[in-house]
């Protein structure tokens, strides 16, 4: 049996801590959290989002390291929510190319050159994770931009097509 821990529900808040039912949003109080709580949510909507909320422990420290390259990505390149799913495509098979160059990397080198096999092996977790987070990235503009069927509030959230 797979043991679980909570994480704060935010993924995107700051503070290290847990999520809290019983206390609310966390026992940390920290303001996306506390703001996130002030918003009317419908109880099922919060069953819901609390559910997602646990993330098996071997997954938090990656999690964080994709929502922490989704910031360091909007950081550097601002908003790319104008970007057609093409460019998006092209943009996640460039990371996964230097994912798989390192794999290669990895691979083909003298078994004996142990730190070289260490450094790249570092560097594709790395390209990983810039993978996985373009790929996050690309999901947020198609929602965003309703690149899929959508119906309900998230019809209403779409800017357009």
């Amino acid at each position: 049996m797979t043991s679980f821990e909570p994480l704060c529900h935010t993924l995107d808040c700051d503070q290290d801590h847990e999520h809290r039912p019983e206390e609310g949003c966390c026992a940390f109080g920290c303001p996306r959290c506390a703001f996130l709580e002030t918003l009317s949510i419908p109880a099922d909507v919060k069953r819901e989002r609390q559910a997602l909320a646990v993330v098996p422990r071997r997954m938090e420290g990656i999690i964080r390291d994709i929502v922490a390259e989704r910031a360091r990505q909007d950081r550097l390149h601002g908003d790319q929510s104008r970007r057609p799913p093409f460019e998006w495509l092209g943009i996640v098979s460039e990371e996964y190319g230097e994912a798989s160059k390192e794999v290669c990397k990895m691979e083909f080198a003298n078994p004996r050159h142990r730190e070289y096999i260490a450094a790249h092996s570092t560097a594709l977790r790395t390209e990983l994770i810039q993978t996985a987070a373009s790929v996050v990235a690309m999901i947020e503009v198609g929602d965003k931009m309703c690149w899929w069927p959508m119906t309900g509030e998230e019809e209403e959230q779409c800017t357009g097509s």
